[in-house]
């Protein structure tokens, strides 16, 4: 199923296994993002600051992994990082009014924290593949593309 998934994105055939790392460090930096909001919002934190302290380290996680580990980048951390910038910048924007509009609608915090977990690591994969770290994959011959 991912495979096709992939496929269907454009994702290059050899490619499959920084697929499935992506998934894995996105799925590690979601749970970190559900925990720490989770835990903020449970100790009174207010549901914005909650949101913007759990992204924080959701990120931590998130960049470390994809340089390191799915993408093995060889780019600069000056170029990967600040595409990885650029991209987190807009989600988080697209995350906090996604927050707001919850609230305004009446929908719990913690729905929202959810919603939110749900909608950031699919967008956060086609940014992060197409841009971010597009040129930077190491192929199943060991090389990577520049």
């Amino acid at each position: 199923m991912i495979s096709r998934l992939a496929q269907r994105l454009g994702v290059r055939q050899g490619e499959g296994a920084a697929v499935t790392r992506f998934i894995i460090v996105g799925i590690g930096a979601t749970l970190v993002y559900l925990a720490v909001s989770l835990q903020l919002l449970r100790s009174g934190v207010a549901p914005q600051l909650a949101n913007l302290l759990a992204f924080g380290a959701g990120l931590t996680v998130s960049y470390g992994g994809h340089y390191f580990f799915t993408y093995r980048s060889s780019s600069s951390h000056a170029k990967a990082g600040t595409r990885f910038a650029w991209v987190t910048a807009a989600l988080v924007a697209a995350c906090s009014m996604v927050q707001q509009f919850a609230l305004w609608a009446g929908i719990s915090p913690e729905r929202a924290a959810l919603i939110i977990a749900v909608l950031y690591p699919s967008f956060s994969f086609l940014l992060n593949h197409f841009w971010s770290f597009s040129r930077t994959w190491i192929g199943a011959d060991g090389r990577g593309e520049h």
